[in-house]
């Protein structure tokens, strides 16, 4: 996979998006911002807090 990533050119602006920790508002808020505008993004999750309830996304969400 390394090879691919530095045998690809990028053009123009670039930006990595990245989400932490499993948050709810990640996928309230964070989600439909990414549709709206057509980003991708990766979402780092700490399995460990997921369905904790309070703050934590469920299985559902992810």
């Amino acid at each position: 996979m390394s090879d691919s990533v530095i045998s690809y050119e990028l053009r123009g602006r670039v930006a990595i998006i990245t989400i932490d920790d499993g948050y709810e508002s990640g996928y309230r808020v964070g989600v439909p911002l990414l549709k709206k505008y057509g980003y991708p993004a990766t979402f780092y999750i700490y399995t460990n807090y997921v369905n904790t309830g309070g703050k934590s996304m469920s299985w559902e969400q992810l």
